[in-house]
């Protein structure tokens, strides 16, 4: 990430995508509701050494930032703390700003497949997503579609019991019917009734 991109968005202040946090005292253990919402939604990045002085954000630097590396990946790759290794190497970065020190994590959008990510080895309280500048708890129900969504098995191959053709909307079964029969003029499927 350039050092003109950090100070324009520190002026603008945290959003969607980017999210500021002091680590004065060490890494925040708020860190890691943030990274579950970014991984859930879609990325962003975590820039630690930026501290909030009402009415806005303030570079303070990080007074170690190999320590705070450290501990990022030890819990990043614990997991009891993190279902998933949702970062890489190239994903965190330490820049310098005039005296100070930033250290920059991003974080991916997770796949269908790896959602949800999910804190303190339970998804149903500990995974997040990002609306503007918030980190929210998912809702049981979101959760539940997520691991859904994940499945290998794609939810229109399921067999649905208990459903008969009167269920099925006649204009759009007509449309479909059309529409392979343009494409596949000789299947053996056509000859059968709705």
């Amino acid at each position: 990430m350039e050092i003109d991109t950090i100070l324009q968005q520190i002026d603008i202040g945290e959003d969607q995508e980017y999210e500021f946090k002091s680590a004065e005292g060490g890494l925040p253990k708020d860190i890691w509701e943030t990274l579950s919402a970014f991984a859930n939604t879609d990325g962003g990045y975590i820039i630690l050494g930026v501290s909030e002085k009402k009415p806005r954000l303030e570079i303070t630097g990080v007074r170690n930032p190999k320590n705070l590396q450290q501990e990022f990946w030890d819990n990043h790759n614990n997991r009891q703390k993190l279902n998933i290794s949702i970062c890489s190497n190239s994903d965190v970065e330490v820049k310098k700003i005039n005296e100070y020190q930033l250290l920059i994590i991003h974080i991916p959008r997770a796949t269908r497949t790896q959602r949800p990510v999910y804190i303190n080895n339970n998804p149903m309280t500990g995974t997040y997503k990002r609306n503007y500048e918030g980190d929210y708890r998912c809702h049981k129900e979101e959760i539940e579609q997520m691991f859904r969504d994940a499945s290998n098995e794609p939810q229109d191959f399921q067999v649905l019991d208990n459903f008969n053709l009167n269920d099925i909307d006649p204009d759009t079964l007509k449309v479909f019917r059309q529409r392979f029969s343009n494409r596949e003029p000789d299947h053996p499927w056509l000859a059968y009734n709705d």
